[in-house]
């Protein structure tokens, strides 16, 4: 929570980690039953998946002081996600 000077941030009034669970438990279900973008999480926990995600949400709508920089954030997605526009065939659409 915020302290008593700090205004709550984004994350926290739409819901904290209660609201992003449900809405990533939510995005994820329907991701791993499309049928183009499943292929992408085949292997992959989707346990970790979903505590990742929630751990982004959390640094883009936290507190200021917890927000990357638009270029770390940026870097961080090229890197963690290379791999599967490289490797897998993701593109705009969502996969060849």
């Amino acid at each position: 929570m915020t302290g008593a000077d700090e205004q709550p941030s984004l994350y926290e009034r739409l819901g904290g980690d209660a609201f992003f669970n449900l809405l990533v438990t939510a995005v994820f279900d329907e991701k791993l039953e499309h049928p183009v973008l499943k292929q992408f999480f085949q292997n992959i926990p989707v346990s970790a998946l979903k505590t990742h995600q929630i751990k982004l949400f959390r640094s883009i709508f936290g507190k200021e002081s917890d927000k990357p920089t638009d270029e770390d954030l940026l870097d961080f997605m090229i890197r963690t996600h290379t791999h599967m526009f490289r490797d897998q065939g993701l593109n705009e659409t969502g996969g060849g």
